[in-house]
């Protein structure tokens, strides 16, 4: 990765009566990117359905490994983090074709810069 930028993602998980608070840090963080980097290429289906706050992260690691015609499925994009992911996939410009399945879930196509799937 070219440059590291401090990142530091927390959740508060609730169940029943039970909280729970999760922090993953700097290292933590970019060892899972790194990891995704050992991905082999032409990779078809994504399922995004974690840490929202790294979606994008994600996607910057596995943009380039991506078969054209790809889908790429992002879920609890409602949430704040989510809604970044949701306008990048969304725009114009960003290589997907994109549709909510519902408010939640998104799902996108990795298209050719002509906008067809190949």
């Amino acid at each position: 990765m070219a440059q590291r930028a401090k990142l530091k993602t927390s959740a508060r998980i609730s169940r029943s009566n039970a909280q729970m608070t999760c922090t993953l840090n700097d290292a933590q963080v970019f060892k899972t990117l790194e990891t995704l980097q050992d991905v082999d290429p032409d990779v078809d289906l994504v399922f995004l359905d974690g840490w929202k706050g790294l979606y994008n992260g994600v996607l910057d690691v596995l943009l380039p490994k991506l078969k054209r015609g790809a889908i790429v499925i992002g879920d609890n994009i409602n949430l704040s983090e989510g809604k970044e992911y949701f306008a990048r996939v969304s725009a114009s410009n960003s290589g997907f074709i994109t549709t909510a399945l519902n408010r939640n879930t998104t799902i996108s196509v990795f298209v050719d810069q002509q906008g067809e799937p190949s």
